[in-house]
Parts: structure tokens; sequence; C-alpha cells
């Protein structure tokens, strides 16, 4: 019996060693914004209050993180990663959501669960904090 062996083309390789780091690699959406402090006011306190009542609202856990130090919550899916992160930095706080969908995709997005917190809390800042909140990303 002859053993039939199939040979791929350069191309072929190209296109299936490309498809197989993007099968590896892991995709994120994330969305960042930053609340301007003045002086000594309370917006981070007021922001981690806010991010508490929306973790718990979408079910979203608290946990500790050493470069979250301000507050930080997770939520494990089978495939992704939900993450809410406050930082405090020297005139404002950070306060970035970031969704990590494990084993990629051509075109990331946000979970249902991911979206609706996304939405809340940029609402939710904004009429908390007005102009002084400012979208990164």
């Amino acid at each position: 019996m002859k053993e039939m062996r199939t040979v791929l083309s350069p191309s072929n390789w190209a296109i299936l060693l490309g498809a197989l780091l993007l099968s590896a690699c892991d995709a994120q959406v994330e969305v960042h914004f930053r609340v301007s402090t003045v002086g000594n006011d309370s917006v981070a306190e007021q922001s981690r209050q806010i991010a508490s009542i929306l973790a718990a609202r979408h079910g979203v856990g608290a946990r500790t993180r050493s470069d979250c130090k301000l507050a930080n919550y997770e939520h494990h899916g089978d495939t992704r990663l939900l993450e809410l992160c406050l930082e405090r930095e020297s005139q404002s706080v950070s306060v970035q959501l970031m969704e990590l969908i494990y084993g990629g995709t051509f075109h990331p997005h946000w979970s249902a669960k991911g979206d609706s917190l996304r939405r809340e809390l940029q609402d939710t800042l904004s009429a908390q904090f007005g102009d002084r909140v400012t979208r990164i990303h």
C-alpha cells in the first residue's frame, strides 16, 4: 500500500501558523475612566462606594490585588474574566473595567454582564461627577 502525504505550501503554512497563534492568545475589551479630584474631596470614597454597589448588583465579587489598592472586583466565567479595578492617583481616581476572553477571538466584544456593568458604570460616574470624568479608552 502506497502512503499518501499532504504537503502544505509556504502560504498555507503561514495561514495555519497565524490561526494557531491567534487561537492561543487571549483577547480583551476594556474601558478606563479617570475622575479628577479637587483638594481633599471624597472622590476616592464615592468612587469606591459606586463600584461596590454596581459590582454587587452585577454579581461581581470583591477581591484583593496589589495594583488595585482602592478596590478590585472580579467575576470568573467559563471563558471570561470580568474585572473592575480602582486605583488612587495623584490628581484623580482611575476606574478600569476589563473583560478578558480566554482563547482569543477575531472580534472581541463585551458579554451581556460586562456590557451592562460598563454602561451603568459610565452613567453613574457621569451623573455623580459630571465633567470631572474623562474616558481614557
